[in-house]
């Protein structure tokens, strides 16, 4: 079996041509499953399961929440690292960015300190 030669250009243009028919075609399979979903009654898209959270560990609490004298910061303190433990960090990452910003601050401080 023979094949036609083509140019390089004629050849990317059709891959291109081809590639976007492609990407048109689950397009408007997409559009048609959602618009089903809806005339079926159902949402429009399909639920995502939420990830599982964990509690918060004790050593955690003891570290970074208990560690504060007033009641306020630390409820306040709690509610921010749970507000994270919710957008999907672990317990780790939040205390490494905890342990990070104090870092931070207190080199600051060091600093101004310095600077008087």
């Amino acid at each position: 079996m023979k094949l036609p030669w083509v140019s390089r250009l004629a050849y990317e243009m059709a891959l291109e041509r081809l590639t976007r028919a492609e990407e048109r075609i689950d397009s408007l399979l997409e559009h048609t499953r959602r618009m089903d979903r809806i005339d079926r009654g159902a949402a429009e898209l399909a639920p995502v399961p939420k990830p599982r959270r964990e509690p918060m560990p004790g050593w955690f609490r003891e570290k970074y929440v208990d560690c504060w004298e007033a009641h306020e910061t630390k409820t306040r303190r709690e509610e921010q690292v749970v507000a994270l433990h919710k957008r999907g960090l672990t317990w780790e990452k939040i205390g490494d960015q905890i342990d990070q910003i104090e870092t931070m601050t207190k080199s600051q401080s060091a600093e101004n300190a310095a600077n008087l």
